[in-house]
């Protein structure tokens, strides 16, 4: 399914950034919940409270999961221009 692909997408692009990273769908009640594991903290961070991924974690992961979204769908966008610009400290 396209929720399978999506997942398995959004976790081969945070590996490239040495995260771990999975999309929980809820089906029943329309939720999709993204949840990153960062190797410093050792400990799962769920969408809902991502306030101690930093500023490049947060922006990598926001990355990841538009990238992995386009691969399960069509988009008339082709690039995006400057979306590292939040992710210089």
């Amino acid at each position: 399914s396209r929720a399978i692909l999506s997942n398995m997408n959004f976790g081969k692009f945070m590996k490239m950034a040495g995260l771990n990273g999975v999309l929980k769908f809820d089906h029943d009640n329309s939720e999709l919940s993204i949840l990153v594991n960062t190797n410093s903290t050792k400990k799962i961070i769920d969408s809902n409270n991502c306030s101690s991924l930093s500023g490049g974690e947060r922006s990598f992961t926001t990355i990841s999961f538009l990238l992995s979204l386009w691969r399960i769908s069509e988009s008339p966008i082709l690039f995006l221009d400057e979306f590292d610009v939040f992710m210089v400290k």
